[in-house]
């Protein structure tokens, strides 16, 4: 067994609550970290060591990946350029080891069934995989979407199986320092403008036609209607830059999952329209 920590950037399966702000109110509060960020000239953005799919550098040094592509949707938002991002691969130690429950879950799966179990643990992915791989252990427990992506790194990959079942239930998400409201309100509102802009079809390609839309809906996501920028000290146009430069859900999913082959079919990380649980509140 082994002891992975989950990606801190990952891509959520979100049900939010529903709610609204209030412009005015928002307006008056002030984000020193987009403050320090535009005077910077890029986001930096804390991802894993290497995850297929979520957040990998190839031999270049290009990073790509789902995690990836939120900090990239980011950075089109509050710089206008989906590319002035840095990257610093953290190991576990450098991680919250707070959230980290996986350890926990093994114990509480193990406990339950009576099965004796004897947990190794490791700092570095690629440490859990060498170790797996050669033998060194009988099995392997992280999230499903960790163990898809760190499959395709055996040496024989369609040797390993994922099981079905699900050990508890561990949502992904974007993590931010606290005490920056404005500044946890603009990270999440980029991860729900990629989502918003799948579910009513708005994708890179398309996105400046949207602007003539009968949809309200679809205008505020391109920038053609509301003031939901001005909430967070950004211009009007800040979801439309995410959408042409990073893409929608779909598409950002679609080439860096499915494509891949790491998780072809999406389960519930579909959207709620489509039987998943991808449900995010309107962009207004």
């Amino acid at each position: 067994m082994f002891k992975y920590l989950k990606q801190l950037t990952s891509l959520v399966a979100m049900v939010a609550v529903l709610f609204t702000f209030t412009t005015e109110t928002m307006a008056a509060k002030k984000s020193k970290t987009l403050k320090n960020t535009q005077k910077k000239g890029f986001v930096r953005c804390g991802v894993s060591q290497g995850l297929p799919g979520f957040s990998n550098a190839d031999a270049a040094g290009n990073w790509t990946g789902i995690d990836v592509d939120v900090c990239r949707a980011v950075a089109a938002a509050v710089l206008g350029d989906a590319n002035k991002v840095k990257f610093t691969p953290l190991s576990a130690k450098e991680r919250f080891t707070a959230l980290t429950s996986t350890e926990l879950n093994m114990r509480d799966f193990f406990n339950s069934k009576g099965i004796s179990y004897e947990p190794v643990a490791f700092e570095k992915a690629d440490e859990v995989v060498a170790a797996y791989d050669a033998g060194r252990c009988d099995t392997y427990t992280t999230d499903k979407s960790g163990l898809a992506a760190q499959r395709t790194k055996m040496s024989n990959p369609d040797e390993h199986i994922v099981l079905p079942e699900t050990v508890s239930k561990e949502p992904l998400g974007p993590v931010v320092r606290q005490g920056d409201s404005v500044w946890e309100d603009i990270v999440r509102w980029s991860l729900n403008a990629m989502i918003e802009a799948e579910e009513y079809g708005i994708t890179s390609a398309n996105a400046d036609s949207m602007k003539t839309s009968d949809n309200p809906a679809v205008k505020r996501l391109v920038g053609a209607e509301g003031e939901l920028g001005a909430a967070f000290g950004l211009d009007n146009e800040w979801s439309l830059r995410i959408i042409k430069q990073v893409g929608n859900y779909g598409e950002s999913y679609k080439r860096n999952i499915a494509d891949t082959g790491i998780l072809p079919d999406r389960g519930p990380n579909e959207l709620w329209t489509k039987g998943g649980i991808l449900y995010v509140p309107p962009a207004r």
